[in-house]
């Protein structure tokens, strides 16, 4: 599941997918399917899709810093952002 979770963690697709991971947990788990999912995901130690998302963008972001660029790189200017990653922008009109 975690497989590829930096490209997909943010699709529409991711929360179909959490559902399923629920549903799994509250069957291996013997639970009602209403029942909170919270303390089971705990208790099995597992982390939720979207908290998995949220734990890889920032890992895979410390594992490769050399393959982003930072705003001091693209402009001599300081500023308050200055050692941000750079998000370039694309125009998209025609």
């Amino acid at each position: 599941m975690s497989y590829g979770i930096i490209c997909w963690g943010n699709s529409s697709h991711s929360e179909e997918i959490f559902k399923l991971q629920k549903r799994i947990i509250r069957i291996i788990m013997n639970l009602s399917k209403n029942a909170s999912c919270w303390q089971p995901f705990k208790e099995l130690n597992i982390l939720p899709v979207p908290s998995q998302y949220i734990l890889s963008v920032p890992l895979f972001l410390t594992k490769n810093k050399d393959q982003f660029m930072t705003n001091s790189q693209m402009h001599k200017i300081t500023t308050w952002q200055t050692f941000d990653l750079y998000i370039p922008t694309a125009n998209l009109t025609i």
